[in-house]
């Protein structure tokens, strides 16, 4: 049977950095070739309200254009204007990790119903339960994606032994760990990842710093019902006891991860559901008890540093992994819908071509081109999409329909390099006179590079790092006959495509200096 991959449009706010489960099935979603275009706050906050509800109109010319197969939503946020990807044949869907997540996307979503939702969770969701849902589920286990198994992370002196927790603040926990740390024989850090928490236990939960936390922790605390209070700590004593903490970082996939990577799982109080109860290594009603086994497991992770310092992959890398199951769960979701005529797929996996020039701008020429280029390669290869690289990504989203970042993102954009066949520079970067203005060599290792000449350079290098081939398409000959441009194309020994002859003359006399080759 052929198999059918997928172009999805994910919206999330990947609040626990890469131990997000919505993150989670974007890498597994990736290892198994199908294509996820990202939307963030932090990355794309234009396309977000103050509310953190997302505008899904401002994709109206994306859907046109790339005409993905599905538009998903996580860890519960809503949408307006869902009708500009369903009147364009885009199934509209969430991916859910809690009951409540698919409550609040439900809630505080408008234009069109939900066709869909893909759980991640060691327990049934009832999602036929929630009011206002009535599309098909596709289910999945909680486990580490093989991605997140394989890579090494360690940080043995910013993320030293101690103890850390994925929920939200309340005064009874902060008391709990104010009287552990009081405690003298008590020689670890701890590091609160949930909302609320004073800055002694308050950590950053982007990016890395989970796991960096869960791969050096002797435990993670899981409380269950020590109190009710709400989630800031620091809240008027007269505002306490109004409502529970929301936890929304503890998922049963975030629990997976962090118990796989080394971390036990230490329950204070009870009622836990039975799926997380059955994973708990150490359980304790009482608080006393608790602090005794929480001091005794930092002292154990001290006394044994080989061990400690061992931890730099998931212990029970050898799966079963996520990929799996939620490859499943996608594709029964996709045979249901259909026969509605959605989610058709195509029969190619992805094909990533990164692009960078000066778009974005509005100059006519470079908007032009860059057009044509994702037009022709979405037609000569199946299942290929481009990322721009340019100046201004929001215009270039909503004017031509292409994804697109900027180099001043370099964690994003290696990322994409990494996953790119090719890195394309268009139209007349090399050939522009932003070698006379730029700040030159020294923009190589500026914050704020942009797309001219040095700016050029920094993209080709992290290139070829990630093994993605530079071409540069060259238009008009400009100044490649200054000396600072014609070193450059020495040092990057790449291949151009020349639309003039005066470009081709330049480029050929460079190639026999050994600058580079010309066609």
């Amino acid at each position: 049977m052929e198999k059918t991959y997928c172009k999805i449009v994910l919206v999330a706010h990947m609040g626990a950095g890469i131990a997000t489960p919505a993150f989670c099935a974007k890498r597994a979603f990736e290892r198994q070739g199908h294509t996820v275009f990202l939307f963030t706050p932090n990355m794309w906050s234009e396309l977000f309200d103050e509310a953190g509800t997302f505008d899904a109109t401002s994709l109206s010319r994306f859907f046109e254009v790339q005409r993905p197969d599905c538009l998903m939503l996580a860890e519960g946020i809503g949408a307006c204007g869902l009708d500009a990807a369903a009147s364009r044949g885009v199934a509209v869907g969430m991916l859910a990790a809690a009951r409540s997540e698919a409550e609040a996307s439900v809630a505080k979503s408008s234009g069109a119903p939900f066709d869909f939702a893909i759980m991640i969770s060691g327990r049934s969701l009832r999602l036929e339960e929630v009011d206002g849902f009535d599309g098909v589920v596709g289910a999945c286990a909680p486990a580490v994606d093989a991605a997140y198994s394989s890579t090494p992370i360690a940080n043995l002196v910013a993320f030293g032994p101690g103890i850390m927790c994925l929920q939200d603040a309340t005064p009874a926990r902060v008391a709990f760990f104010d009287k552990l740390v009081a405690d003298g024989r008590f020689g670890g850090a701890v590091r609160c990842f949930g909302a609320g928490w004073p800055e002694r236990f308050a950590s950053d939960s982007t990016f890395t710093h989970i796991a960096y936390s869960a791969r050096s922790s002797a435990a993670c605390v899981v409380f269950g019902d020590l109190d009710k209070g709400v989630q800031n700590a620091n809240a008027p004593a007269d505002a306490r006891d109004v409502k529970s903490p929301a936890d929304a970082l503890l998922t049963d996939e975030a629990l997976v991860l962090v118990r796989a990577d080394g971390a036990k799982l230490a329950c204070v109080g009870e009622g836990l559901s039975p799926w997380r109860a059955e994973r708990m290594d150490i359980c304790e009603k009482d608080i006393t008890e608790a602090h005794e086994a929480l001091i005794a497991a930092v002292a154990d992770q001290q006394s044994s540093d080989a061990a400690f310092e061992s931890r730099r992959l998931p212990v029970d890398s050898q799966g079963p992994f996520l990929d799996g199951s939620l490859l499943a769960a996608l594709e029964s979701v996709r045979e249901q819908l259909s026969e509605r005529g959605l989610m058709a797929g195509l029969p190619a996996p992805r094909t990533i071509v990164s692009v960078l020039g000066y778009v974005g701008m509005g100059n006519f020429g470079d908007e032009y081109i860059l057009a044509t280029v994702d037009r022709r390669l979405r037609e000569l290869i199946r299942g290929c999409s481009i990322v721009a690289v340019g100046e201004n990504p929001l215009h270039t989203l909503r004017e031509r329909g292409i994804y697109s970042i900027t180099l001043q993102d370099k964690r994003v954009l290696d990322r994409v390099l990494a996953a790119s066949s090719a890195a394309l520079v268009i139209a007349g970067l090399l050939f522009d006179q932003g070698i006379r203005w730029s700040i030159g060599k020294a923009e190589l290792a500026s914050s704020m590079p942009h797309t001219d000449i040095a700016g050029i350079a920094a993209y080709v290098e992290l290139a070829y790092m990630n093994d993605a081939r530079p071409v540069l398409y060259g238009i008009g000959a400009g100044p490649l006959d200054v000396a600072t441009a014609a070193r450059l194309c020495a040092s990057w020994g790449v291949w151009a495509r020349c639309s003039s002859r005066a470009t081709k003359r330049l480029l050929s006399s460079s190639a026999r200096a050994g600058c580079a080759t010309s066609r």
